[in-house]
């Protein structure tokens, strides 16, 4: 029998960036936290597009390197 098992990390303070891209037509707005594990970070992203949908964002844990 399998169980489904969460994983929590903690995070500590974020930092916010902006950047455009020309080619996309989007703004895309960033934050970044590090974790308590050694070699993962924790993102979120908010895109702003001229398209359908016009506000996309995905958060996610992903490694540093």
């Amino acid at each position: 029998m399998c169980s489904e098992r969460k994983l929590r990390l903690l995070v500590g303070p974020s930092e916010f960036g902006i950047t455009c891209s020309w080619r996309d037509k989007a703004i895309i707005l960033a934050w970044v936290a590090e974790t308590e594990a050694p070699n993962v970070i924790w993102m979120r992203m908010v895109v702003l597009k001229l398209s359908w949908p016009p506000i996309r964002h995905v958060a996610t844990f992903t490694d540093k390197y």
